[in-house]
């Protein structure tokens, strides 16, 4: 047996000695307080669901929007930022410095709640479609109408 490496950033070894919880990446922390929020402010929580995570921690919360942003300047009012500041330190037990920014780029490198959530949807979406596909009855009709294989439109609720 070799050294060991270094944990996983956002795991802790079993056998470390305990110290300061190792935080989830900012994304997910984000994600949270935003959940934290809809219950008490669903309009603020769907304004920042827009906002690129940058650091999520008890000592500072940085929310980058684009540049120009309508959601970036409702984020930055003080009673947005001080919604956030409440929930933070409901989660974190600490409250910490909330900065907005307008630097946030386009991109799988600035994911949002909204893009994750987005991305949820459609995976949901993808598997009712299967599972309506793979159902016993349309097998039956497939096997009774072969020409119809690849031509059937399956229309979901809510879609």
């Amino acid at each position: 047996e070799g050294p060991t490496a270094p944990a996983a950033e956002g795991r802790r070894d079993p056998g470390a000695a305990p110290g300061p919880r190792l935080r989830r990446a900012a994304l997910q922390e984000w994600e949270a307080l935003i959940g934290k929020l809809k219950r008490g402010k669903p309009a603020l929580a769907a304004v920042l669901e827009y906002g690129v995570p940058r650091a999520v921690s008890e000592e500072r919360i940085i929310i980058a929007f684009k540049k120009g942003s309508f959601y970036g300047r409702q984020a930055d009012a003080r009673a947005s930022k001080e919604a956030i500041q409440a929930v933070a330190r409901e989660h974190f037990g600490g409250a910490p410095a909330i900065e907005i920014r307008y630097d946030a780029e386009s991109g799988q490198e600035a994911r949002t709640v909204a893009a994750v959530e987005a991305d949820r949807q459609r995976a949901r979406s993808v598997q009712r479609r299967k599972e309506a596909l793979d159902h016993p009855v349309v097998q039956d009709a497939m096997q009774v109408f072969p020409e119809a294989r690849g031509h059937v439109d399956v229309r979901l609720e809510g879609d």
